[in-house]
């Protein structure tokens, strides 16, 4: 408790009693004023009285009578020894030109000036040597020989005050009035002394939380209030009891399905597709990182939020409005493929699921939307049917061929020697054509499948890229190719399988024969440092353009130029290749000039380094 707090308490338990002391005093100053008013009414009245009835009775009398010598002045001296002398201030017999016939008045009192009055009247004066208010009275006499007479019969305004005589009378009256108070103050004390101790078991609530049965002696209407009070206690006691116990349930029940939904919303997150919960009302409740970074937005942007607010895309509102609405019988899964505009290259799936209620079974709480980056699938099974397409032109194009010299073979050309040899090695370069392509084929399948291994021999380069280069470049002579052999004879050997770099090389040479030009040039050599073998095909081909060299390695891609086009290919060649070096823990690199050709780059460890690198 702090120090305004215990200076105020003071001043709170004992305020009934200084609030009786003020309204004590204030009733008795409201008696004494009312007192003095009424006294002061009181005087004005009296005076009123005695100044009308005398004026009107001298008025009344005969003039004649009142002149004769003496009479006046003994009228005078009735009128002023009849009034109380404090009341009392002057009277006067005048004329009709203000001569004064006769008069008297109380000491120090300065007659003021007068006009003779021709009726009844009252009229209230300030005198001028002294200040104080008076009352005048007049009224007209009997006419005589000097003309009309008037009597004027004044007295002081009653004032407000005490005298000496009021005061034992006022001092009677206010004791009781004073004296009643602390009587009042204590009985009221006592019959609230009980809500007093209520008052401290509540504050003592406040303070500790606990509250105590309240046991009081009270009697009346207060004994039934407190009884009804401590009923009150009781019920309150027991309703707080099981609230804080609700509570406490509430609290572990909320701990507990907040902890679930961090779970649960930590699964969410960590699942790979994007997913959005909607309620009944199509409203987002619910989108993890990858749906926003999907939709191109944030989760404050799309939350509570119908789609139409926030999706600039009629394709995707479609679809999502066609989730609302259904019961449970009706609504199956769909889904729905679009491009998003702030991305024409990405294809996203939109795939719905109703969440059904669990106590009924055709009940549905809302939708469960799972968004899928389906860009890489999309393109790869572009690639497959282009790659379909590509393989059934490469392998009915020997076909044809090998049926076109067939029949002829069989007709009268086939007679002729020359064109027998010639059509064998025809149809024998198209088998091996037929053979290198079903063989990537099977190479790749086999990668993918993790069925390929590796047997790896020490393997001298010189024979091996030699070899490569004699068998594949029978092929380059339509084109009228030059081919050129840089290997030293003395370069290492290394720990490769021969076979399959022996593809790889191959690819490499027909990829740069394939896109060469007409009379063209290509170069195979190979250098060495102290840790590695570099094998390099270049080629004074078509080149390829900046925006596609990232993309040359991957399965079934071929370039959309028109150079290449024109051009047949699977585009398996340089993938195969490049997962074959990279089994080899070898590097395949491209440098290449649009239009000026290519050169592609093998990097592999040598045996020694390898070892060292093991040890």
């Amino acid at each position: 408790m702090d120090i305004g707090s215990k200076l105020s308490r003071p001043w709170r338990d004992e305020k009934l009693g200084l609030t009786m002391i003020v309204a004590s005093l204030l009733v008795i100053v409201f008696i004494v004023i009312s007192l003095f008013m009424y006294q002061w009414e009181s005087e004005k009245n009296k005076i009123r009285t005695q100044g009308v009835s005398i004026t009107r009775i001298l008025s009344k009398m005969p003039i004649d009578y009142m002149m004769e010598s003496g009479n006046i002045e003994r009228v005078m001296e009735i009128i002023r020894l009849s009034q109380k002398e404090s009341d009392f201030a002057y009277a006067v017999v005048i004329n009709e030109t203000g001569q004064i016939l006769a008069q008297d008045a109380a000491a120090d009192v300065i007659v003021p000036k007068i006009v003779s009055a021709t009726q009844h009247g009252e009229r209230h004066v300030t005198l001028g040597n002294s200040g104080q208010d008076i009352i005048e009275y007049f009224a007209p006499l009997s006419a005589t020989k000097n003309g009309i007479t008037s009597i004027h019969l004044a007295y002081f305004a009653p004032s407000l005050g005490l005298s000496m005589e009021q005061i034992p009378f006022i001092a009677t009256l206010c004791l009781p009035i004073f004296l009643l108070t602390p009587l009042f103050y204590f009985m009221v004390r006592k019959e609230i002394k009980p809500l007093a101790q209520v008052n401290k078991e509540i504050e003592n609530y406040l303070t500790s939380g606990h509250l105590n049965r309240i046991e009081l002696n009270a009697s009346g209407e207060l004994s039934d209030f407190m009884h009804k009070l401590d009923r009150l206690f009781d019920h309150t006691t027991g309703k707080i009891n099981t609230l804080e116990s609700q509570l406490k349930q509430h609290s572990t029940s909320g701990k507990l399905l907040s902890y679930q939904r961090s779970r649960i919303e930590s699964v969410l997150q960590a699942i790979p597709d994007g997913l959005l919960v909607l309620d009944q009302a199509g409203k987002i409740t619910y989108a993890n990182s990858k749906a926003t970074a999907l939709l191109g937005s944030n989760a404050d942007t799309i939350k509570t939020k119908e789609p139409k607010a926030w999706c600039n895309n009629q394709e995707v509102i479609t679809f999502l409005s066609q989730c609302m609405g259904h019961s449970g019988a009706a609504f199956t899964a769909s889904s729905v493929t679009y491009t998003p505009k702030h991305d024409d290259d990405k294809k996203i799936r939109l795939t719905a699921y109703p969440l059904f209620s669990r106590k009924e079974d055709n009940s549905i709480n809302g939708t469960l939307v799972s968004l899928r980056d389906v860009t890489h699938e999309h393109l790869e099974r572009q690639s497959r049917s282009d790659f379909i397409g590509h393989v059934s032109h490469e392998l009915k194009s020997p076909l044809s061929v090998m049926r076109l010299y067939i029949e002829s073979l069989q007709g009268e050309d086939g007679k002729d020697e020359e064109f027998r040899v010639t059509a064998f090695n025809i149809m024998s370069d198209e088998v091996e054509r037929m053979t290198m392509l079903i063989n990537n084929l099977l190479s790749i399948t086999q990668m993918e499948m993790g069925a390929m291994n590796i047997d790896r021999k020490r393997t001298r380069l010189h024979d091996l890229l030699k070899d490569s280069l004699r068998s594949v470049s029978r092929s380059g002579k339509e084109k009228h190719i030059q081919f050129k052999l840089d290997v030293p004879e003395n370069l290492s050997a290394v720990s490769i399988d021969k076979d399959l770099m022996r593809v790889a090389v191959n690819n490499l040479l027909t990829n740069a024969i394939k896109y060469n030009r007409d009379n063209g040039e290509v170069v195979l050599s190979a250098t060495e440092d102290d840790e590695v073998v570099r094998i390099s095909v270049s080629d004074t081909g078509i080149g390829v353009a900046p925006q596609d060299q990232d993309r040359v390695f991957d399965k079934f891609f071929r370039s959309d130029s028109e150079e290449s086009q024109k051009r047949s290919g699977q585009g398996l060649g340089l993938a195969l290749a490049r997962d074959i070096i990279q089994l080899h823990n070898g590097i395949l690199m491209l440098e290449s000039v649009v239009d000026e050709g290519s050169k592609f780059i093998i990097e592999i460890n040598k045996s020694n380094v390898m070892l060292e690198k093991a040890s």
